[in-house]
């Protein structure tokens, strides 16, 4: 079992509900003594406010330390809880339906928040340890049927409630992924675009090295590909059409690119091609090609080849972690000045274009 399937779903949430329950436990544990002093009762005042405090403690470091617990230590908190609560029932001698009900708070959160397996064992471990508390403070007549009935909530609620976290997990993969993939084309979106930004190892993501045993300049690059007189084919052959186009550009692009490339549909007619760990030379020859390929490759439309052409700025970088949106802004001169140029071609940002370079 890898650790990590031990551990909550969703960590702040399964922090601050761990924290509550043990809050909440201790409160009741503590008030529960105390009713019982008032009413003249044997009771462990002593040792229930010391648990008390302890256990407010305990919440307050998870509040705090939650992002840095192993997974393996969310199950074991909530098997903590299920001990303390069997050890105050058997020190207080508490067999009550409160005590009892008490059993029901880690079996909760497990099934909320744990994975199933680690809310599986949790629910086991306090359904044994509730058999525990009733056979060992009550007549067995008695004992016997609250530990099959409690067995039966225990294992039931554990069932619904990892169900309804399954279901909600795989709605929120498929969430994502929808945010992640443009509809019309099948590519990344322009959000799943600055993610893969985010996270790309910029100048340190090294791929090769140079003939003279020196490391190649590497960075990444960003490649901007417009489709050209995109306005006159959708006029002259219809909205349908154009998208018919963008979906043909985008299969080309992702014939051309590399497997660790990201490409995506920047918005309108753009499309856009994210490539890390490649050098500026590499880069440009990458772009050519997709521009090549573009022209090569026509629409076949209603039985008839449409030639398409585009308009290709790129950008390439080897400073730790550039902005995106600057090197948008000066992948887009430079497809302006491909654009103004003549169409069908490529232009590198740098001083030629009149764009800032991102080369230092």
């Amino acid at each position: 079992m890898h650790p990590d399937r031990l551990g909550p779903r969703d960590l702040r949430s399964a922090a601050l509900t761990a924290a509550a329950l043990v809050v909440a436990g201790a409160l009741a544990m503590l008030s529960s003594e105390v009713m019982a002093v008032v009413a003249g009762e044997a009771a462990n005042l002593a040792l229930v406010g010391v648990v008390a405090v302890l256990l407010a403690v305990l919440a307050g470091a998870v509040v705090r330390s939650y992002r840095a617990m192993p997974p393996v230590l969310w199950m074991a908190l909530a098997l903590a809880m299920v001990v303390v609560i069997l050890v105050m029932n058997l020190v207080t001698e508490d067999a009550g339906g409160g005590a009892q009900m008490a059993y029901l708070f880690p079996v909760v959160y497990a099934g909320a928040f744990l994975r199933a397996w680690a809310a599986c064992v949790v629910a086991a471990t306090a359904a044994v340890s509730h058999g525990i508390t009733v056979f060992a403070l009550l007549e067995p007549d008695v004992a016997l049927p609250d530990t099959i009935f409690a067995l039966i909530v225990m294992l039931g609620l554990t069932a619904v409630l990892t169900t309804s976290g399954r279901r909600q997990d795989a709605l929120t993969r498929q969430l994502r992924a929808t945010a992640s993939v443009d509809l019309l084309t099948g590519l990344a979106t322009r959000r799943a675009l600055e993610s893969a930004a985010a996270g790309a190892a910029g100048p340190d993501d090294r791929g090769g090295s140079a003939a003279d045993g020196a490391r190649a300049t590497v960075g990444r690059a960003l490649v901007l590909v417009d489709v050209d007189q995109f306005k006159a084919l959708n006029d002259a052959y219809g909205h349908p059409a154009g998208d018919a186009v963008l979906v043909h550009l985008g299969s080309v692009l992702q014939g051309v690119v590399r497997a660790e490339d990201t490409v995506a549909r920047w918005g309108g007619d753009e499309l856009a091609i994210l490539m890390v760990g490649i050098g500026a030379e590499d880069a440009r020859r990458r772009a050519e090609a997709v521009r090549a390929a573009a022209a090569a490759r026509p629409l076949v439309l209603d039985g008839r080849p449409l030639p398409l052409t585009v308009s290709v700025g790129v950008v390439h970088s080897t400073c730790p972690g550039p902005d995106l949106e600057a090197m948008y802004a000066a992948a887009d001169e430079a497809l302006y000045q491909a654009k103004r140029g003549g169409r069908d071609r490529v232009v590198v940002a740098g001083p030629g274009t009149g764009s800032r370079t991102l080369v230092p």
